[in-house]
């Protein structure tokens, strides 16, 4: 068997005005991606052996609203 760990992260959710709180949001996970890699580099062969996955567990509106959000659909992002 092999391990396997999930994280999550809140506050993608916005209705209105989401720009500002996404950047933020999406910093921080670049950021914590980007540890993460470089204590699994530090370790001989562990990069090479994982597989790094993200997922939304539901869909947003992909065209902005009159608020400056995103409203529940079907396009999700995925990296």
């Amino acid at each position: 068997l092999c391990p396997f760990y999930k994280v999550t992260i809140g506050g993608f959710d916005t209705h209105a005005g989401q720009a500002y709180p996404h950047q933020n949001l999406l910093t921080t996970l670049g950021q914590a991606m980007a540890s993460f890699r470089d204590a699994l580099k530090s370790v001989p062969g562990a990069w090479e052996r994982t597989l790094v996955m993200t997922y939304s567990e539901f869909g947003r509106t992909a065209s902005e609203n009159d608020s400056g959000g995103t409203d529940h659909g079907t396009a999700a992002p995925h990296f």
